[in-house]
C-alpha cells in the first residue's frame, strides 16, 4: 500500500511536464509506479485521475535502499533543480 503523502506529492508533481519522477528499483506489477512506467497518460489517486505528464524515469538497476548513496552521487553531479523531494514508497 503507498502511503498517503506519496500519493499527495505524485498528485502535485505528476501533471507539471517540468518535473522529473524517479522510479527506483523495480516496479510491481499492479502498483501505479508500474503504471506510469508503463506509459499511463493517467493514474487514478483519491478518487480522481490526475494526468501523468510530468517525465518518468525508469532507475531499475538500482535498489532504493542499498544503493541510495551511489544514487545521490550521481544526482550530484546533475544541474541543480529548483526542489528536490525523496518520498519511499514501501
Amino acid at each position: 500500500m503507498v502511503r498517503r503523502h506519496v500519493l499527495h506529492h505524485l498528485e502535485r508533481l505528476l501533471p507539471d511536464l517540468r518535473n522529473i519522477v524517479m522510479v527506483v528499483g523495480i516496479a510491481a506489477q499492479g502498483t501505479r509506479a508500474h503504471d506510469f512506467v508503463d506509459g499511463a497518460k493517467a493514474l487514478k489517486m483519491f478518487g480522481e485521475y490526475v494526468p501523468v505528464r510530468a517525465q518518468i524515469a525508469d532507475v531499475r538497476h538500482f535498489s532504493a535502499h542499498a544503493d541510495a548513496a551511489r544514487i545521490l552521487d550521481r544526482l550530484r553531479g546533475a544541474p541543480a533543480p529548483r526542489t528536490t523531494r525523496q518520498a519511499r514508497m514501501p
